[in-house]
């Protein structure tokens, strides 16, 4: 196998990255298997931490308002656009996938965020709100 990346292994675990060491999991380019693209070994703590990580982070994230929601997703859309080209990159490494390919791939990461945030009759966001209900005065 050869080393083509500089990629680390690592699990996102309450926004910060918990590195993966071994060789357990190797994920190669589908295109070319003999590039590797990252490996490590799975680590069943991390789930179970990823999991309270996550449940804290819904609670928190249903305490904001639908305008930092929103802001908070546009944010997150504007960062996608930025660092489409680094996402392209890393889907055409995993999949296998031509360039042009990947990249129309990651554009639509932010495509989908003006989609949810939409104010069209089958947006998102008026798809959310039927679900909405009134904590009272």
């Amino acid at each position: 196998m050869h080393d083509v990346s500089r990629i680390e292994a690592a699990d996102l675990i309450g926004g910060q990255l918990v590195s993966l060491s071994g060789q357990q999991i190797v994920s190669t380019n589908p295109a070319r298997p003999t590039d590797i693209i990252w490996q490590g070994d799975s680590v069943l703590d991390h789930v179970d931490r990823a999991v309270v990580a996550a449940a804290d982070a819904q609670v928190a994230w249903a305490r904001l308002s639908a305008e930092r929601r929103r802001a908070a997703l546009l944010r997150f859309r504007d960062l996608c656009r930025a660092r489409a080209a680094d996402m392209a990159r890393l889907i055409a490494l995993e999949t296998g996938k031509a360039l042009w390919d990947a990249r129309a791939e990651a554009d639509l990461l932010a495509a989908k965020v003006d989609i949810t945030l939409e104010e069209s009759e089958h947006s998102g966001a008026r798809r959310v709100r039927a679900f909405e209900i009134s904590l009272g005065a």
